[in-house]
Parts: structure tokens; sequence; C-alpha cells
């Protein structure tokens, strides 16, 4: 299973999806060759996160750098990058199945900022 930790949390979060988006290309160097920025960018997708965790995000949200541990977006293998989390879009609700308690529902959560080497 995947499981996403942040700031070497002991809680780990498993999200429903994971998707990296490569260096945006920058334009051409002088001679045509295509350039392009140096830094990658990761969005997850959680369908669920207790409050607890939803806060450690939220919080996470401040300008400085973190360390997330995230699969590799070439090798696959769980690494620790330093990023910034740049926003979290919650819906949050209460669960009411069984013993009441509140979560959020449908988090998205945008990585940026991360150097692969």
């Amino acid at each position: 299973m995947l499981y996403i930790e942040l700031d070497g949390g002991i809680t780990r979060m498993q999200p429903q999806s994971v998707n990296w988006e490569p260096p945006g290309g920058m334009g051409n160097d002088g001679q045509g060759a295509p350039v392009y920025g140096p830094y990658w960018s990761c969005s997850l997708g959680f369908s669920y996160l207790t409050l607890t965790e939803y806060e450690r995000w939220h919080d996470a949200v401040d300008g400085d750098t973190h360390t997330v541990r995230l699969p590799h977006p070439i090798t696959g293998v769980m690494t620790n990058f330093t990023a910034y989390i740049a926003f979290v879009t919650p819906r949050q609700r209460i669960d009411v199945q069984g013993v009441c308690r509140a979560g959020t529902t449908g988090a998205d959560i945008m990585i940026t900022r991360i150097t692969v080497t």
C-alpha cells in the first residue's frame, strides 16, 4: 500500500491519486534547444481524511518547506522530498455511520517546488 507521510509524522495517509507534473517549458535557448524549469509538482487526492490528518496538511500551508514522503515519479520508490504545501481543497462532512466523527472528504493537496534527482 502507498502511504504518504508529512514531516515524518506518525499518521500515514493513503491517497486515492498521486499525479506528478514535470517541470514546465520555459522557452528555448539561443540555439533553439528547449529549456525547462527545475521543479516538479505533485497533486494528491484523498477521498477521506480524519480531522487530525486534515489539520496537519492545513497547518503545513505556511510558506515553509516540509518533508513529504512520496513515490518517486520515475522509479516509484518511496522517497523523502523537501517541498512547499501550496493548497488544500477540502469538502468537510460529519461521518454519521457507526460512531459519529468528523472528517474531510475530497481533499486535494498540491505539493510544489520539488527537486527530483
